[in-house]
């Protein structure tokens, strides 16, 4: 019994969000397609990085669309003139602030606009 829960627990999670199932350079194309300039290049994908996109693609089942998720939130993060680099300290939204869950929950509250 124990081998049966085992293999069924691990065919669950593979099934339900395994690692290449989430689209990370085609998200980092879009961050580029549409943020870059004026906003900072992704030079490398590290870990941390895979790690933050994939917390956001898997939170929400709405996170798991290019088109109607993903494009969409970086053209309205475009539309904010301060998060792109027009504020006092000249600082510019990057891909680490951007797939932040803090970052996604005020954008989605209005918090930023």
């Amino acid at each position: 019994h124990i081998q049966e829960y085992k293999e069924k627990k691990i065919y669950k999670r593979k099934e339900n969000g395994k690692k290449d199932d989430v689209p990370y350079q085609k998200i980092i194309d879009l961050y580029h397609e549409v943020l870059c300039p004026p906003c900072p290049r992704v030079r490398k994908l590290t870990q941390k990085r895979k790690s933050a996109i994939r917390a956001r693609w898997t939170e929400k089942k709405t996170h798991r669309d290019l088109k109607g998720f993903w494009r969409p939130y970086f053209e309205y993060v475009r539309t904010l003139s301060w998060a792109m680099g027009k504020n006092q300290r000249n600082w510019k939204a990057n891909i680490d602030w951007l797939t932040r869950e803090e970052t996604m929950v005020k954008m989605s509250e209005g918090q930023y606009g």
